[in-house]
């Protein structure tokens, strides 16, 4: 499988306004949540920060897939 496979356009944000991580996986949790009805967007961000505490998900050149 490729990654290209799972990722879709309309859930890749170029432009984040977020200065910390915790503001900015709020950011993206909030984008899914929007774009995927009954994700919640609170618990999704605990969970995207619970998962950053084992190991960056960060692959360089400002690109992250959490």
């Amino acid at each position: 499988m490729k990654l290209v496979e799972f990722v879709r356009e309309d859930l890749i944000l170029p432009e984040l306004r977020s200065k910390t991580k915790p503001q900015l996986l709020g950011e993206v949790a909030r984008h899914l949540a929007h774009a995927q009805p009954g994700i919640d967007a609170d618990v999704l961000t605990r969970v995207l920060l619970d998962r950053e505490e084992l190991g960056s998900t960060a692959i360089g050149e400002d690109i992250a897939i959490p």
